[in-house]
């Protein structure tokens, strides 16, 4: 199997920022065969964690939370954003 080499960003410009859910970036790269890729959109989102926790009797908690994306509620695994330090 081939050994991929990394891009090198050549450079970055942060477009968005809302702290401290997630930050958008457009990005410029040199690639290994020296080809230059401009405008790499990258977003960049803190830690979390979530865990699967099954009872003794087979079942699995979930929560429920109102989800703006799918604009209802929705069972989720319990979880969160993992704070610097954690």
């Amino acid at each position: 199997m081939a050994e991929h080499k990394p891009w090198t960003r050549t450079a970055s410009r942060e477009v968005y920022r809302l702290d401290p859910w997630l930050s958008v970036s457009v990005d410029d790269y040199s690639l290994p065969d020296g080809r230059a890729v401009s405008g790499y959109h990258r977003v960049t989102w803190p830690d979390f964690a979530a865990m699967a926790v099954e009872t003794v009797d087979g079942r699995f908690i979930l929560t429920r939370q109102w989800k703006v994306g799918v604009g209802a509620t929705s069972l989720i695994l319990p979880g969160g954003m993992i704070d610097p330090g954690e």
